[in-house]
């Protein structure tokens, strides 16, 4: 890790611990966590639990619904298969990466956007204070993702989950979008953003990549970091986000409204990194950022100091 980065990371990370939490009630976690798990069987749940879990939510009229745990091939329960497809209406789904490439693994277009093949001369970049070098670096290789089952592929939105570490291992980014094969695929909390506010991928404004630096929607406009990167605000971690048991959920312990007109995201609760940070306390992270209007980026001319 070179000295100048470890130090960037240092201060991002205790100007993080400084940062005043933006108070929010719009996201929620439903967590498969060691109660869940306890009460209920030991992960992976099977397609009828998650059916189970996902009405439990959809009963209590949220905004919408992440589902953190992909879905990319069919069980060996067709009929539950079938019965999770059926009520998969208001459910954002995870893409699920992989390591090696298959002949299937197409995303649906209406889950991507084209790619804008306009580049930016040097000038250009210049004026706007933007690192011409990008130009001429090589770009970061793009992941293998799997697309849902072919039950699922009709009626549900998908979004990659792509966390990125850092050269000390801690993770502070996640892509809005990322550029795969001659497409761009939405984050899963964009796409939740997206249906929370009743709008399609393609109401989305976007600029070329790498040299993006926002989103807009409609008088939304989100700020971001080149490549489409949102630095995740982990300043809320233990204070503002809400996390709901799953057993506690299917069990009926909960109030009615507890989940209704809030974005909703399901998945286990499990740790990823020497953070403690697990995937789904990260996109929901990312979610609440994307919701307040306020997600972190580098600025445009932050490559001058680098």
């Amino acid at each position: 890790c070179p000295p100048l980065q470890k130090l960037d990371q240092t201060i991002f990370d205790q100007l993080i611990r400084l940062r005043q939490p933006a108070a929010s009630d719009a996201v929620v976690m439903v967590a498969i966590d060691l109660k869940s798990r306890q009460q209920l069987g030991d992960t992976p749940w099977s397609r009828r639990q998650l059916t189970e879990l996902i009405e439990a939510v959809q009963q209590q009229k949220p905004a919408a619904i992440g589902l953190n745990t992909p879905l990319s091939f069919p069980s060996n329960d067709p009929e539950a298969d079938q019965a999770l497809a059926d009520r998969a209406g208001n459910l954002v789904l995870r893409l699920e990466e992989q390591s090696i490439t298959l002949s299937n693994n197409r995303i649906p277009r209406i889950n991507s956007l084209p790619q804008i093949k306009q580049i930016p001369t040097v000038r250009e970049l210049l004026l706007s204070l933007r690192n011409p070098l990008l130009l001429y670096l090589p770009q970061p290789a793009a992941p293998l993702l799997l697309p849902p089952m072919p039950e699922l592929l009709s009626n549900v939105q998908t979004g990659h989950l792509l966390l990125q570490n850092d050269t000390d291992s801690s993770i502070r980014r996640l892509p809005m979008l990322l550029p795969w094969q001659d497409r761009l695929i939405p984050s899963l909390p964009l796409q939740l953003l997206l249906k929370s506010r009743g709008a399609q991928l393609q109401d989305l404004s976007y600029g070329t990549h790498p040299f993006s630096g926002s989103l807009k929607l409609g008088n939304l406009d989100l700020k971001l970091s080149r490549h489409y990167q949102l630095l995740l605000d982990l300043s809320g971690r233990h204070s503002n986000l809400q996390k709901i048991s799953a057993s506690d959920l299917l069990q009926n312990k909960l109030p009615q409204n507890t989940l209704r007109n809030r974005i909703v995201m399901i998945g286990e609760a499990a740790q990823v990194n020497s953070q403690g940070l697990g995937a789904l306390e990260a996109a929901t992270l990312a979610t609440l950022s994307l919701v307040n209007g306020t997600p972190l980026y580098q600025p445009t001319w932050a490559w001058l100091l680098e």
